[in-house]
């Protein structure tokens, strides 16, 4: 399995479930505390070994804890998911069929304050949004990222899985 979130195709299962990963869980900070209590806990581990064992796992479900969606087309099922520890947890909802996967593009704008009060740091960008539209009207997000190049890839590969159209609502603006 890819380390990068965003390289991760949709994946065909045995019994044709499309898997769309999309993103990690928790913000890159926690993931870093993540780390630290798995680190913390190894050392620990001789000394104090049940609240060792304790912060491993704390911190192996942070590092690795993912959401996702499921899509069944032999059976007419989804599912969003969240994974912890490879538990995946989410139930499942059924359509009549997929009408199209499509892209939204958000634009985004942050501000991030400085050490001086008075001057902060404007970040401007668009982020594509990847969603897949069933027959009932129901719109679910399936993964975003900043390079629509590549969301359009990923998307062409689940659309050809699935035999379903892809549609772009981002505009002529944001090429």
């Amino acid at each position: 399995m890819a380390a990068q979130t965003n390289s991760i195709p949709a994946v065909g299962r045995p019994n044709d479930i499309v898997d769309i990963r999309a993103g990690m869980l928790f913000p890159f900070p926690f993931r870093v505390f993540g780390a630290i209590f798995i680190l913390t806990g190894i050392v620990m581990m001789l000394i104090e070994p049940i609240p060792s064992v304790l912060l491993i796992i704390i911190g192996i479900g942070v590092v690795t804890a993912y959401e996702g969606t499921e899509i069944d087309p032999a059976n007419n099922t989804f599912r969003e998911y969240y994974s912890f520890l490879t538990i995946r947890k989410g139930s499942r909802r059924t359509f009549s069929r997929i009408e199209k996967l499509f892209i939204h593009s958000s634009a985004l704008r942050e501000r991030i304050p400085m050490a001086t009060f008075w001057w902060s740091h404007k970040l401007d960008r668009v982020d594509y949004n990847a969603y897949v539209k069933f027959s009932e009207g129901t719109r679910v997000f399936l993964f975003s990222h900043g390079d629509k190049k590549e969301v359009v890839e990923r998307l062409n590969r689940i659309a050809s899985t699935l035999n379903v159209p892809v549609a772009d609502y981002t505009g002529p603006d944001h090429d």
